[in-house]
């Protein structure tokens, strides 16, 4: 027997005009999800530099039912400058991967990947991954954790372009 889905669009407090992606369960009341919030849609000439809207990381909770916008995930300040792509939370709840994102003098976007520790409810300061996660020249994205095959081990997969991959953004 074919498998049953039920497609619902999430409330207008949470879909906005623009992107809304990379949702991930913190509990069965809790999600966070990257979005770049405005009401409509604006236009860019190209011209603007640093000054672009960025995607930032957001809460929702749900109510009854229904997914509730509760604001932003504050990180530290340190991400203000950044473009938020999209996160992992490690098996545990405990941790969580992020690809922060900047432009390149090419205006190419080059991510890297940062570790949060979560304390109580709030997060700890990010940690850059070490340079064989975050390679010298390379762009990281779209981190998965997930548990190994050996007990108690995890495994950090992730979205990646280097020399040795076979070609444009391989997973590792």
């Amino acid at each position: 027997k074919e498998p049953e889905y039920t497609l619902k669009h999430l409330e207008r407090d949470i879909n906005k005009a623009y992107i809304e992606q990379s949702p991930i369960y913190i509990d069965e009341r809790t999600m966070i999800y990257v979005a770049l919030r405005v009401d409509s849609l604006i236009h860019f000439g190209g011209n603007e530099g640093h000054n672009l809207p960025k995607r930032k990381f957001y809460i929702a909770k749900n109510q009854s039912g229904k997914w509730r916008f509760e604001g932003e995930l504050k990180f530290d300040s340190f991400f203000d400058t950044y473009e938020i792509s999209s996160g992992s939370v490690a098996p545990d709840g405990n941790r969580l991967i992020i690809s922060a994102c900047t432009p390149d003098e090419n205006r190419k976007m080059r991510c890297l990947l940062y570790e949060l520790q979560k304390n109580g409810k709030d997060w700890s300061n990010p940690i850059e991954l070490p340079k064989e996660v975050n390679a010298m020249g390379t762009s990281n994205t779209q981190p998965t954790i997930a548990n190994g095959s050996k007990a108690y081990r995890e495994v950090l997969y992730f979205v990646s372009e280097r020399k040795e991959g076979k070609g444009g953004k391989d997973i590792w």
